[in-house]
């Protein structure tokens, strides 16, 4: 006696599906052989026969016969004795039986309502009726009672297909269970750090209430990887049947057998939980591991299988990658992450794109569940029934984890481009030359970019010219990553002469490059990628300020900064676990080249004289002393020694420093004196350093190089170096007339010899001894201090006129 609604007691068959993009039963036969006699309402002993699949884009019954042929006596509501026929499938986009037509030979005498005479039109009818209380077909009310279960019912209306089950209970998803796999680095039980793990017990589930998060990639060769990793792979089964609890099941897994090789019971380790007739099955030819276990819940030690709705671990593999396999498995580009690759050219090895998958299969009538009922006597009893028993289904979750070598791959993304920055005698602002004083330090940056999949740490930039050789060499100690802020401010300059702000603004902390990333979390899924996906835009790309050191005897040549000048250097472990340096070359071709001129040259010209002493000059004057002491910094950055003067930051020129101490002072005149009435020009357009023919070494500079370079993103601003190359040009025309202490170079052009020189020995200066330095350039002549010297501001003698 159910006190819901229903149809008695209906036996229900399927057997051909419903093809609407509704739901329904196909082609079911239902017969009713003892009328409803609950207090809702019901159709007395219909016979119902579809043969017929319903095509509409609704849901129905497809071409039903129905024949009622005992009136409702219920206390409800009901049809009386109605005939209906329907010969056509119903095809509207509707519900339904198509246009069936009911008729109703016997009122309804209930004290309910009925039908009377109903029409019934196509659209409308037994698919999804209006149901009212106590009557209707269409979707009815299942209280506990009986009648239809708990359907299964997909986007239409209908029936849909049912699964019965006694008692009516709900159940709504075909998915019984879910079953999953997470694989994990694998961790020493004994808690040792070390890598080596064979034969070794590891930690699992059982072991930890922590678990990590499972990997979505990760490096088997490479940076990140050893010889010894293992792995830990969890078969997660997750109970979805609503009311049962999980008491037995049987997992079959496959595996890549290249990948893995061999594996033996003893990596396989059964869950707690599934203690009672566990059993294992490997076959290593197949690639295929079944597992099965039950775990009994009401026995002690007997295990507590699943509850509905937990999802728990069912066993654990320990996995260790073959390092002989892997050997043949190609590297992919960096875009795609370094993924690890497989042609399948040898016989017997599948093809490999990269990312590790496993298949999961249940066995249906092994996989069992049970759910405790009470009797009417108070007892407990249980429903019990197998996979195939609640025609249930197994949702096998399937996650990719990229398998890739790790990598650092470090390049230079931008170029070094070197120059003096000028302040004194130029237009507010400055400007920036292309010449260089012999024994500046200058500095250029540049970016750094890691296109791998891993981290970069512990970077360190090393110089590579040789003393012997170099013009300029690297100075690592004042060369490093920038402070995130600084190229946004509105002070930085990206190259000049260095000075204590500029190494200021290098982070000592900062020498680490992050590489691209696989994506491991919901939030990362931006721009189309999904989880393990790898995600290139992580690639990360760093300001490096590269200082150099120009060689105080280098007048005349060309510093070439895109020859061999430095790299990188990342010291890391290898997969044996031992120290290895990772080299990034620059690469060539990659730099400016710069004109190095004299020490003493602080207008920038190429000639050291008169106008050099006003450029000193004028630096005096523009700086602001204050007082120094021992263990402070210069402003260029260097030890203050015994000074005890220094200029305000702000006020200091360091283009007109002529021995780079930090402070415009009597003492710079000495490096005028080495270098004074020496000259570059040799020629119109012509200077020592340029090319003598068509084709430019690699140590030489073209005229038009002087200002632009192809290739390279910087113009300099040479003014007074083209005017006085201009000018000197003319000296033999009397267009410009030489210093009297003028260095004749051994090449120059007869065009720039003043007619008037007098010889360098014949002239009288006032220091002790007159300058007799060696012909310049190579020659760098001596420190003779003549240029201080007073003789010539001695007491004026008289003399003889004979």
């Amino acid at each position: 006696m159910a006190n819901g609604f229903g149809y008695g007691t209906p036996t229900t068959t399927s057997t051909s599906p419903s093809t609407s993009s509704g739901s329904g039963y196909g082609t079911p036969t239902t017969t009713s052989t003892s009328p409803s006699t609950s207090s809702g309402g019901g159709y007395g002993t219909p016979t119902t026969t579809s043969t017929s699949p319903s095509t509409s884009s609704g849901s129905g019954y497809g071409t039903p016969t129905t024949t009622s042929t005992s009136p409702s006596t219920s206390s409800g509501s009901g049809y009386g004795t109605p005939t209906t026929t329907s010969t056509s499938p119903s095809t509207s986009s509707g519900s339904g039986y198509g246009t069936p037509t009911t008729t109703s030979t016997s009122p309804s005498t209930s004290s309910g309502g009925g039908y009377g005479t109903p029409t019934t039109t196509s659209g409308s009818g037994y698919g999804t009726p209006t149901t009212t209380s106590g009557s209707g077909y269409g979707t009815p009310t299942t209280t506990s009672g009986s009648g239809y279960g708990t359907p299964t019912t997909t986007s239409g209306s209908g029936y849909g297909t049912p699964t019965t089950t006694s008692g009516g209970d709900s159940n709504s998803s075909k998915d019984k269970l879910e079953v999953s796999y997470e694989l994990r680095k694998a961790k020493r039980k004994d808690g040792s750090s070390s890598t080596e793990t064979d034969g070794i017990a590891l930690e699992t589930d059982v072991d930890t209430t922590i678990r990590e998060d499972p990997l979505k990639s990760t490096a088997i060769k490479g940076i990140g990887a050893t010889d010894n990793d293992a792995y830990i792979l969890d078969i997660l089964a997750k109970n979805v049947a609503q009311g049962y609890t999980l008491e037995s099941t049987d997992i079959t897994l496959k595996f890549n057998t290249d990948l893995f090789g061999s594996i033996d019971k003893d990596q396989i380790q059964l869950s707690s939980l599934f203690p009672v007739a566990n059993a294992i099955h490997i076959d290593n030819t197949k690639g295929e591991i079944r597992i099965a276990g039950a775990g009994l819940n009401h026995l002690t030690d007997a295990g507590a299988g699943i509850a509905s709705g937990e999802n728990k671990v069912f066993a654990s593999i320990a996995l260790n990658f073959d390092e002989t396999a892997l050997a043949k498995y190609t590297t992919g580009s960096a875009t795609a992450g370094k993924l690890l690759t497989y042609d399948g050219l040898e016989s017997g090895v599948d093809a490999f794109d990269g990312t590790l998958e496993f298949d999961l299969s249940v066995n249906r009538d092994s996989t069992v569940f049970s759910k405790s009922i009470t009797e009417t006597s108070g007892l407990e009893n249980a429903e019990i029934s197998t996979l195939r028993d609640l025609n249930g289904s197994v949702k096998a979750i399937k996650d990719s984890i990229a398998l890739y070598e790790g990598q650092v791959d470090l390049s230079q993304t931008g170029d070094l481009t070197f120059a003096s920055n000028r302040t004194i005698g130029v237009a507010s602002g400055g400007i920036k030359t292309n010449l260089i004083r012999a024994g500046s330090t200058v500095y250029s940056d540049v970016t750094w970019k890691n296109t791998g999949n891993v981290a970069a740490t512990d970077i360190t930039i090393k110089n590579l010219a040789t003393d012997a050789t170099a013009v300029g060499k690297v100075i690592s100690s004042k060369s490093g990553f920038l402070k995130t802020a600084t190229t946004t401010s509105t002070d930085y300059s990206k190259n000049g002469i260095l000075d204590q702000t500029a190494l200021d603004q290098i982070d000592a902390t900062n020498n680490k490059l992050k590489g691209g990333s696989f994506v491991t979390t919901s939030a990362e899924e931006v721009n189309g990628l999904k989880i393990g996906d790898y995600d290139p835009n992580k690639q990360e790309e760093k300001t490096v300020r590269i200082a150099v050191e120009i060689g105080d005897d280098q007048a005349g040549k060309v510093f070439n900064a895109g020859k061999n000048l430095y790299r990188m250097e990342v010291i890391r472990k290898d997969q044996h676990g031992q120290d290895q340096t990772d080299e990034y070359d620059v690469g060539t071709n990659v730099g400016s080249k710069n004109l190095i001129t004299f020490q003493g040259d602080l207008n920038f010209d190429g000639t050291v004289g008169m106008k050099d002493l006003a450029f000193l000059n004028a630096g005096a004057a523009r700086q602001t002393l204050k007082d120094v002491t021992s263990g402070m910094k210069d402003n260029l950055g260097n030890d203050i020694g015994t000074q005890t003067k220094q200029a305000e930051a702000n006020t200091y020129a360091s283009d007109v420093d002529a021995d780079f101490n930090g402070v415009i002072d009597i003492a710079d005149l000495k490096i005028l004196d080495k270098d004074w009435g020496k000259t570059l020009h040799t020629g119109e357009e012509a200077f020592h350093g340029i090319s003598n023919g068509t084709t430019v070494g690699d140590n030489q500079i073209s005229w038009a190089d002087l200002n632009g370079q192809t290739g390279i993103n910087e113009s300099w601003d040479n003014t007074s170096f083209e005017k006085q190359n201009t000018l000197e040009a003319k000296a033999s025309s009397g267009g410009y007339d030489a210093p009297l202490e003028h260095v004749q170079n051994a090449n120059t052009s007869n065009s720039n010899i003043d007619s008037d020189n007098a010889s360098r020995n014949e002239v009288v200066t006032g220091g002790t001894g007159n300058p007799n330095p060696s012909v310049s350039p190579p020659g760098v002549g001596s420190y003779t201090e003549d240029i201080t010297g007073i003789g010539l501001n001695d007491d004026i003698m008289g003399g003889s006129s004979t």
